[in-house]
């Protein structure tokens, strides 16, 4: 929808302010009402929705309600916390993703019969990763397949298909999958970086991201 030489306009979404906030601070965001903040610069236009729920059904909800989100906007980003499901994988560190599959409504989840998303053309200055969406708070312990865990990816991922829509993840390792560790105990380090890396990744991510395709299992 972006016009030649006209600044792209960008959907940041996000489940928790808490994950971004830093971001709000740092560029000069204009309220617009609980759910949207608005940034405008030469290069880019840069909204932010704030879900303010975790879970696949509350981002649903929020898109469906936000219509403009599915014709306004030239990229949506879901920049996002996410638990590391393997003591190799270290905190702190972020990630573009390639691949997201959801699970299901099991004790623990596991991978569903939902055909999976993969991301083309990443930016090659983030080391790329897998995610799996989770419909519940996942602490279960490390797992042998699964990297990366979180609450919305596959629900974004799968709007972003539908409506043929470029959208990119960028996701920071918060904690691990493990009972007891919390997301927010390493809040202020992680949401920083996240922040930074969003920034630094943008020009990146205007320029190469496309939409999400389903992997389709072999015929």
């Amino acid at each position: 929808m972006n016009a030649v030489n006209t600044p792209k306009k960008i959907l940041c979404i996000v489940a928790d302010y808490r994950e971004i906030s830093p971001l709000i601070e740092q560029l000069d965001f204009t309220q617009i009402n609980e759910h949207l903040y608005s940034y405008r610069c030469t290069d880019y236009h840069l909204d932010l929705y704030i879900v303010h729920v975790w879970g696949s059904t509350a981002v649903l909800n929020a898109l469906q309600s936000y219509c403009q989100a599915y014709t306004d906007y030239d990229l949506w980003i879901n920049p996002g916390f996410v638990g590391a499901c393997s003591p190799e994988i270290p905190l702190g560190q972020c990630y573009t993703i390639e691949k997201i599959a959801n699970l299901t409504t099991d004790t623990p989840p596991v991978l569903s019969e939902d055909p999976p998303y993969i991301f083309d053309a990443l930016p090659d200055s983030l080391p790329k990763s897998s995610l799996v969406t989770s419909p519940v708070l996942y602490h279960y312990g490390f797992h042998k397949t699964f990297k990366l865990l979180d609450m919305e990816g596959y629900a974004i991922a799968s709007q972003a298909a539908e409506h043929h829509i470029p959208c990119s993840f960028l996701k920071i390792t918060s904690d691990y999958t493990v009972p007891g560790d919390c997301p927010f105990s390493r809040l202020e380090e992680v949401s920083q970086k996240l922040t930074q890396t969003l920034v630094e990744l943008l020009p990146e991510l205007m320029e190469r991201a496309i939409p999400p395709k389903l992997l389709l299992p072999c015929p």
